[in-house]
């Protein structure tokens, strides 16, 4: 399957990707430079762009206006101004992959900066603006994703490459089980696709791999960058993120935005629908 550049632009450590339908853009990070990028399909060479003081990890729309960050130890909201909405983490413990369930709640992962095992968390901000801790004893909160019918979450914990699925019951996480241990590189970001589906970019791996619900691999996508990171679905195309962070002699795609046609459709990003805490 031919992956091909969306822009000529490189980022150290592209992350983060997201559709946002309502105002046409794609959304994506690069963590390590502290910046928010977003940009139509057709102008992503000439990106709106938000810096900030801090690693950001994920980002996602607010409703009804401005975009939620997960960044440095917290959360903040860019709007007319950036201002810091939590404080989730201690020092040493930064966030990392975050999205929004369904019904619009925001579940942000973290990861300590050396890695540190069982260091990570899973958080969530409900729609009445409570933070609260949802997982812990994690290495490296990864990529997010939702059944269908909402009924399953699925993580990666790019500490030990593995994917887990968790029944979820009125949101509340229950038991988990490993759906996938990834021997080809770590399982990093994800996307879920319409027929439940889960598409997981190996970093280190080279490529993109797709998963049936049970866990089964149905198809590999070669990747011509070392560190695909993360992945959204938009009208039928893959739009991966790749890094160049650590990369010896990177070439020519590693840290582009880059595509596959897939034929595969999934659901764009689903914005934050609560309250922000003052």
């Amino acid at each position: 399957m031919r992956v091909e550049p969306l822009s000529a632009a490189t980022y150290e450590h592209g992350e983060g990707v997201r559709w946002d339908a309502d105002r046409g853009e794609l959304l994506w990070v690069d963590i390590s430079a502290g910046r928010f990028l977003r940009a139509p399909l057709d102008r992503l060479d000439e990106p709106t762009v938000v810096q900030v003081d801090r690693p950001v990890g994920a980002v996602t729309p607010v409703s009804p206006g401005g975009w939620l960050l997960a960044a440095g130890r917290g959360l903040l909201h860019v709007g007319d101004e950036v201002r810091e909405v939590a404080e989730l983490e201690p020092a040493g413990v930064r966030m990392n992959d975050a999205t929004c369930d369904p019904s619009g709640r925001f579940w942000a992962g973290s990861m300590a900066y050396d890695a540190t095992e069982g260091a990570a968390s899973l958080h969530r901000l409900d729609l009445d603006g409570t933070a609260r801790t949802v997982l812990r004893d994690l290495t490296i909160s990864n990529g997010l994703g939702w059944s269908p019918d909402g009924s399953v979450l699925y993580l990666n914990d790019s500490g030990p490459s593995v994917t887990y699925a968790f029944g979820l019951v009125d949101g509340e996480v229950g038991e988990r089980r490993v759906l996938v241990h990834h021997d080809d590189g770590l399982g990093d970001g994800m996307a879920v696709d319409d027929d439940g589906c889960l598409w997981i970019p190996l970093w280190g791996g080279g490529c993109v791999d797709r998963y049936d619900p049970q866990g089964r691999r149905m198809q590999r996508i070669d990747v011509p960058a070392r560190q695909p990171s993360d992945c959204c679905l938009v009208d039928g195309r893959l739009v991966i993120t790749t890094a160049r962070r650590d990369v010896h002699e990177p070439g020519p795609h590693d840290g582009q935005l880059l595509v596959a046609d897939v034929g595969v459709s999934g659901p764009p990003v689903t914005p934050y629908r609560g309250v922000l805490p003052a």
